[in-house]
């Protein structure tokens, strides 16, 4: 039994493949299994998962039909020997020493979990045109029960946590974390699969309420790449507008568990976000005004929205731009709100972030 398995969903992804297996083969670390699950691609991605498995013995590649994101990672976990999981996307890479730092954290912690920071590359025709590094202090958390205490280095008040970006990033992702395989196996934990958007955050809740403490390290070692055209997070449906909606109840819901007065700042300045980046999808998708008028008025009734807006705003406040979300989609008409979203998204670009 390798000590870590590593699980690759791989869909149409012949350009960036090799340079994501081969960060794995480049780890410092050898006592590892690589599983590149191939959902049905329609180029070469199929045959290349195969190259590599007769080249190394612990890469092994299965195929199946498409059906998307989370049955392909199911794929992987149900054959997943590792005492440790890891999540790897095909169109992202990890630095050699990024494995052996997580499982250090991860031995020398006694945690349930690990998450790392990591860093964003903006890509537009290929090109790196901005890097973003997400970091964050060390801590360890401390989940009892249906109460949180965190213990860090230096001590830290539990609910500065909970308005840190650390704690958002628990439930977002699961490429930048290191699991338990026997916790997963314990209770049969698997992926959603009739979710398209944001399937990581019911997932690492459920996963969440199984351990008892989470180590997050200071450094970062994963590398996330951001591109304009064809990327999932990059395409509109009409249906993630609701997907944002049950979203941020999985984490307020979750939060309500852990907390006896929950700080929800974070969650609802959050959601308020992917609001205004659901409305710009829908805009760069070449919705029409009328249609971009009607996303907007949706997103306002939705109740989760009306939850949040009708809250009374948490002191204090976490940033300038969750305070304008909130301005614009409580008091602002359709058009002033349509004229923000061209806006967000110009600057989006002036900055290298399109």
């Amino acid at each position: 039994m390798p000590v870590l398995s590593i699980i690759m969903p791989v869909f149409n992804a012949e350009s960036t493949l090799h340079q994501a297996v081969y960060s794995v083969i480049s780890q410092d670390f050898e006592d590892w299994e690589l599983i590149l699950v191939d959902d049905g691609s329609q180029d070469a991605s199929g045959a290349i998962c195969d190259s590599f498995s007769a080249a190394y013995e612990n890469i092994r590649p299965f195929h199946q039909e498409n059906r998307g994101l989370s049955a392909a990672r199911n794929t992987g976990i149900s054959h997943a020997c590792g005492q440790l999981i890891a999540f790897l996307d095909s169109d992202d890479w990890v630095e050699p020493d990024y494995y052996s730092r997580m499982i250090n954290a991860m031995e020398t912690s006694g945690c349930g979990m690990v998450m790392s920071g990591y860093i964003r590359e903006f890509l537009r025709n290929g090109v790196c045109k901005k890097r973003m590094s997400v970091t964050f202090e060390r801590y360890i958390l401390k989940l009892e029960g249906f109460r949180t205490s965190c213990a860090s280095e230096p001590e830290t008040n539990p609910a500065e946590f909970w308005r840190s970006s650390a704690s958002y990033n628990l439930f977002i992702h699961v490429w930048n974390k290191l699991y338990r395989g026997e916790v997963l196996r314990k209770v049969g934990l698997c992926f959603d699969e009739t979710l398209e958007f944001a399937e990581d955050v019911p997932f690492n809740a459920a996963y969440l309420r199984q351990i008892e403490n989470v180590c997050i390290t200071a450094w970062e070692g994963y590398h996330y790449i951001c591109k304009n055209q064809g990327n999932l997070t990059a395409r509109w449906s009409e249906g993630l507008i609701e997907a944002n909606g049950r979203t941020w109840r999985t984490i307020r819901d979750f939060l309500q568990e852990q907390m006896e007065k929950p700080d929800l700042a974070l969650a609802n300045g959050m959601y308020l976000r992917g609001c205004f980046l659901n409305l710009e999808k829908a805009f760069t998708a070449g919705q029409t005004y009328r249609q971009l008028v009607s996303a907007v008025s949706r997103t306002r009734l939705l109740p989760e929205t009306q939850e949040v807006l009708n809250s009374k705003p948490e002191r204090p406040v976490i940033s300038l731009e969750f305070l304008l979300y909130r301005k614009f989609l409580k008091r602002m008409p359709a058009f002033f709100v349509c004229a923000a979203v061209c806006l967000r998204r110009s600057l989006k670009r002036r900055v290298g972030r399109l």
